[in-house]
């Protein structure tokens, strides 16, 4: 019997997980509102009842997968450059942007921002806790990154510390034109995120790519 214990404890622990990412794939297939807590139950082998024990509603269990899928993400990039705030300024946000490309644009969870895009006016509550969490932290952290490059000359001032959003429109208007258009008029994404870069570099008064050296 005792052998068996473990295995249910490591069970229990896993199964916020297996929810959130049943729910992912619900959400990205039916959208938000045609979601059925129903089928993420199945999906993730649980029962209604176990869904809504750690996730009292839709709504939580969507803020869930944004938190563990997008989030994470942004989170991830802000730990590493308050890591070594030394490094360059250029070599930094050359990370920030290749990780949107390679995490938002590229996989799946490019339908996560195309749903928002999409269904957010019907959900303000989702909207609300998406601009919170998500891209005010985003556009926080790009904020922070310019200014720090401002104050050591990397870059030239340029307006972009007040509008970060001109740095990642275009990575965004890439995930959207996959989604819509991806079958039909394939992007070539490497070679549009480095052109994306080097324009960004450029703007800011970076000689070179921003590449380390």
């Amino acid at each position: 019997m005792r052998d068996h214990c473990p295995m249910r404890k490591r069970r229990k622990e896993a199964r916020p997980d297996e929810i959130i990412e049943a729910a992912r794939a619900v959400f990205v297939e039916r959208g938000f509102a045609a979601a059925k807590v129903e089928e993420i139950a199945r999906r993730a082998g649980a029962s209604k009842g176990t869904v809504y024990l750690y996730f009292p509603t839709k709504e939580a269990l969507f803020e869930a997968v944004m938190r563990v899928n997008v989030l994470s993400v942004i989170e991830g990039a802000a730990t590493a450059i308050n890591a070594d705030e030394s490094a360059p300024a250029p070599v930094q946000l050359r990370m920030v942007m290749e990780t949107f490309y390679r995490e938002f644009v590229v996989t799946d969870r490019k339908r996560l921002m195309h749903l928002i895009i999409a269904e957010g006016p019907h959900f303000p509550s989702l909207l609300d806790f998406y601009h919170r969490d998500v891209v005010s932290r985003g556009m926080s952290l790009l904020t922070q990154l310019i200014e720090r490059g401002m104050r050591r000359g990397e870059f030239e001032p340029h307006g972009m510390e007040r509008h970060p959003k001109l740095i990642l429109g275009p990575a965004l208007l890439a995930a959207l034109y996959g989604n819509l258009f991806g079958d039909r008029d394939p992007l070539d994404i490497e070679d549009y995120a480095q052109t994306h870069i080097a324009s960004v570099m450029r703007a800011l008064g970076v000689k070179g790519d921003g590449d380390a050296e």
